[in-house]
C-alpha cells in the first residue's frame, strides 16, 4: 500500500507541475540590436502608434524589419511614447526599442519601451 500511495503522489506533483509550465506565455523581451532612426510616426482613433525606422533588423523571425507597433490603454503612455517619438524624429537621435518576442499586429515587432541613445 505505500507504494501505491507514493506512485499516487508523485502523479499529483507531476500534474500539478505540468499544469503550471503550461499556463504562462513566456515572452522574451529585449532591446533593439542596433539604434534606429525614426522615419515616420503614423497614430489613428485606435489605441496604438505605428513606428516606421530605419536601420534595424529583423528582431524575430516573421516580423518585419523597421515595423513597431505600441498598443496600451493608458493615454499617459501613449502621451509619453509618442512625444519620445517626434522628438527622435525631429532632433535626428537614434532610438532603441524594447520589444517583444512574438509578432504583433501587421506582423509588426511590439513595443514595451523607448529610450534615446547617443
Amino acid at each position: 500500500m505505500p507504494h501505491l500511495l507514493k506512485e499516487i503522489l508523485v502523479k499529483k506533483v507531476l500534474l500539478i507541475l505540468i499544469f503550471f509550465v503550461t499556463s504562462f506565455d513566456v515572452y522574451a523581451a529585449k532591446w533593439s540590436d542596433d539604434g534606429l532612426t525614426v522615419k515616420e510616426v503614423i497614430t489613428g482613433t485606435s489605441d496604438s502608434i505605428v513606428v516606421l525606422t530605419e536601420g534595424g533588423a529583423v528582431q524575430q523571425s516573421e516580423c518585419i524589419a523597421n515595423n513597431w507597433v505600441f498598443a496600451d490603454t493608458d493615454q499617459g503612455k501613449m502621451n509619453r511614447v509618442y512625444s519620445m517619438l517626434i522628438a527622435a524624429q525631429m532632433s535626428g537621435k537614434q532610438i532603441k526599442i524594447y520589444n517583444t518576442d512574438v509578432c504583433a499586429q501587421w506582423n509588426y515587432h511590439g513595443i514595451y519601451s523607448i529610450k534615446t541613445i547617443d
